[in-house]
């Protein structure tokens, strides 16, 4: 007797899609643990969904930095953003550009 194949069920009232945010993950993750609390969808299925949003999530963020580098590489070369050269950072987040070497 062949196995019926089951739709994938996703948590309802959530779709990801190509253009989602790590918003759009958070909800769907949720849903996605309000599920398993409920024993509407496996553990193990859950587990492997989990792991795919977070991948999902670096993709994201990969994609977001890769827009604002590009942007700013722009700038810098229509004249828009000028160079301040290295910068120092401290702990706490404090920073300051350095000078250059050879000048007061």
């Amino acid at each position: 007797m062949a196995k019926t194949q089951r739709r994938a069920s996703t948590p309802r009232g959530v779709e990801l899609s190509e253009a989602a945010t790590i918003g759009d993950v958070k909800r769907f993750l949720v849903r996605l643990i309000q599920r398993v609390d409920r024993g509407r969808i496996s553990v193990k299925k859950a587990n492997c969904m989990g792991q795919l949003c977070n991948t999902l999530i670096n993709a994201i963020v990969d994609h977001e930095l890769e827009e604002r580098m590009a942007q700013l590489e722009a700038d810098r070369e229509g004249g828009r953003l000028k160079p301040t050269g290295p910068m120092t950072i401290r702990a706490g987040g404090s920073h300051e550009a350095q000078k250059p070497t050879g000048t007061a």
